[in-house]
């Protein structure tokens, strides 16, 4: 059995730290910089491509750490399914204030916080815009 290493299914994000890690950040993701990795194997010389971000588990990983672009793309995500349910679940008589915030939890918080568990935040900025933002409207049981 053997690896698929096709560029989007197997590629390599490298965090230099430490002494000489600008000259390899410029190396490695600098204008100059080819993109790829070689790799001996048993049988052949395989190249694997050098990337910035990947996509891991569903999450954005960044070389640098940095979370703002996962944190706009869940944002994205959440606002979109809100925009979906909104007539139909949030502007429903039928349901009680609870209930809303029930279901808003459940069908937009959800999508915005899955994977938060995995997301590290460098800047207070970056940990507020996470939970200030206005693209989520703020729901809470007491606004009746």
């Amino acid at each position: 059995m053997s690896p698929n290493l096709k560029r989007g299914k197997t590629e390599v994000l490298f965090s230099f730290r430490g002494a000489g890690s600008r000259e390899l950040k410029r190396k490695y993701y600098g204008q100059q910089a080819c993109g790829v990795l070689y790799a001996v194997g048993e049988r052949a010389t395989y190249s694997i491509g050098v990337v910035g971000e990947y996509r891991h588990l569903g999450g954005l990983v960044h070389v640098t750490g940095d979370m703002r672009k996962e944190i706009r793309r869940r944002l994205a995500i959440a606002h979109s399914t809100f925009s979906k349910f909104r007539r139909l679940l949030f502007h429903n008589n039928a349901f009680t204030q609870a209930k809303r915030v029930t279901i808003f939890q459940t069908l937009v918080m959800s999508q915005f916080t899955h994977g938060i568990e995995t997301w590290t935040f460098d800047d207070i900025k970056t940990r507020s815009s996470c939970w200030g933002h206005a693209s989520i409207p703020q729901v809470s049981q007491s606004s009746a």
